[in-house]
């Protein structure tokens, strides 16, 4: 039980970048690097060196890809910030690669229902739909059926 702690106290981290997220459209730096505390504390303490060198790999990976997008919608002038670029590979150091996973999986496809749904209803989409708030959900729904 003791090794799920840092996995709960980082899905705290997790709310409080979606509350971010959500008024400021904005993940500050100030928040993100002190949720990888609770992640290093699973990586180095309660998991086995295979799921580590896992998680870390997945993680380099999903920010490298993931910063190459960003330097592309940067240039064209679209929107997907530098605090998601960051958040998404905390989730795998915070809580795993299959849960870090199978939680952007969720978040994105609840993004996509929504925004779907607002183009389906005619709904303004002027607004940015902010992505923390979808990633940071799906990966709490995702946790606990996950860990059980």
């Amino acid at each position: 039980m003791s090794e799920r702690i840092p996995e709960v106290v980082f899905m705290a981290f997790l709310v409080g970048m979606a509350v971010t997220d959500i008024k400021s459209k904005k993940i500050p730096n100030i928040i993100l690097i002190p949720a990888l505390v609770p992640g290093f504390v699973r990586l180095f303490h309660c998991i086995s060196l295979t799921e580590r060198i896992a998680d870390l790999s997945t993680a380099v990976v999903l920010y490298v890809f993931l910063l190459i997008i960003y330097v592309i919608c940067k240039s064209q002038k679209k929107t997907f910030g530098g605090g998601d670029v960051k958040m998404i590979p905390e989730t795998v150091i915070g809580l795993g690669t299959t849960v870090g996973l199978a939680g952007l999986f969720t978040g994105f496809l609840l993004l996509i229902l929504i925004y779907g749904t607002k183009q389906v209803l005619k709904i303004s989409n002027k607004e940015m739909l902010p992505l923390g708030p979808w990633i940071a959900l799906g990966c709490i729904m995702v946790y606990f059926p996950l860990t059980a």
